[in-house]
């Protein structure tokens, strides 16, 4: 049985947390689940996401009013398929004091969305610390790559090193070709640590949805 339609923020509460390639690697995930998943590039590396998947982008300059409103826009105007929302750290706080005066979760949800946050450094002392109880969303995600847990419950994602992050770069490199069985665009020597990464990212990924599906069970 399919499950309903999520909203997937990534965000953090720094940058170069390794926030943007998970939602590079969450999408993937998503189309080789089956889904459509359609991604909102308000990222803080230049539009990061936009190069590897053209056809099914929007990138949004968070800092303009009307940047802000087209993530908003975009999803209500087509309901029925996921979005990833790749967040720029300087973002983060900001994004969720607006759709908090939008109600946009209670609208994303009265239109049959879940929503799903993963939030790299959330927990941590700071400004954004009560963010895992004020965000609204269905699932609150406190994440942390490598040995950056910054909260006891943080869901910890791999990090991957610096020479196959560059070998990945380009976007030619499609990892949903590679977890396929095409491997002839990326380096002999990074391979086995990119299928390394993918696997436990993956894993926590499911795990998430599992998750959700717990949640909405007993909601």
């Amino acid at each position: 049985m399919r499950r309903s339609p999520v909203i997937f923020v990534v965000c953090s509460v720094r940058p170069r947390s390794g926030k943007s390639l998970l939602a590079r690697v969450l999408v993937d995930y998503l189309l080789l689940d089956g889904y459509d998943p359609f991604v909102i590039d308000a990222g803080d590396s230049g539009h990061a996401l936009r190069p590897y998947f053209p056809g099914r982008t929007a990138a949004v300059d968070y800092g303009q009013t009307l940047g802000r409103m087209k993530i908003f826009d975009t999803i209500m105007a087509g309901p029925g398929r996921d979005y990833v929302i790749d967040l720029a750290a300087s973002a983060t706080a900001s994004f969720f004091q607006f759709a908090s005066e939008l109600d946009f979760i209670g609208e994303a949800r009265a239109a049959g969305f879940g929503t799903v946050v993963i939030c790299f450094g959330a927990g941590a002392p700071g400004p954004l610390s009560g963010l895992q109880l004020n965000s609204g969303a269905d699932l609150f995600v406190a994440a942390a790559s490598g040995k950056r847990a910054l909260a006891e419950d943080a869901m910890q994602f791999p990090e991957l090193d610096d020479d196959t992050a560059e070998a990945i770069a380009s976007r030619r490199v499609s990892l949903r070709a590679f977890l396929l069985g095409d491997e002839s665009a990326v380096p002999e020597p990074n391979r086995g640590p990119l299928k390394g990464y993918l696997y436990h990212a993956m894993s926590a990924l499911r795990e998430i949805e599992l998750a959700l599906s717990r949640k909405k069970l007993r909601a």
